[in-house]
């Protein structure tokens, strides 16, 4: 898997205008900087194809936009949009960014984290689960203290 995004990012650097082995050289230097800031194996496994993803989105274009954190920013919220208009869900889509979020962080790029996250989904509940309101907490609470005190009762009895 590894190997296969070192291969990938190599060749996207290679379609890219002007590319030199010093530029091949950095982008590799980047990569192993990411992957091996990824302490569990299988984050490492993950976020690597997540980050895969990513740079076949990006295509063509230079990924750290001539280290421009607002065209980063933009090319981000346009993957985001893109994974929204597939169907993905608020938490698979979370999971991309944090790779990608996390891939940029590790290469000294600063982003506004608000702003792309004002373009993820909605969050649905996938439960139903709701909390108790006054009604149900006093019913309960009511049959709690019947129930003891009928224990209550059986006791001065016995």
């Amino acid at each position: 898997m590894v190997n296969q995004l070192k291969y990938l990012l190599v060749k996207h650097i290679l379609t890219i205008n002007n590319t030199d082995d010093i530029a091949i050289t950095e982008m590799m230097d980047c990569i192993k900087l990411f992957e091996s800031s990824l302490a569990s194996k299988e984050t490492r496994k993950s976020y690597m194809l997540l980050l895969k993803k990513y740079l076949e989105f990006v295509a063509k274009e230079d990924i750290f936009f001539k280290s421009n954190a607002r065209l980063i920013e933009q090319k981000i919220i346009e993957f985001i949009l893109h994974l929204k208009q597939q169907g993905k869900s608020y938490a698979a889509i979370r999971m991309y960014l944090a790779a990608v979020k996390s891939f940029y962080k590790i290469n000294d790029i600063v982003l506004n984290d608000s702003k792309i996250s004002k373009f993820l989904p909605e969050q649905k509940r996938v439960r139903k689960d709701r909390g108790y309101d006054y009604k149900a907490i006093s019913m309960n609470s009511s049959k709690v203290y019947s129930g003891i005190s009928n224990m209550a009762n059986l006791d001065k009895r016995g």
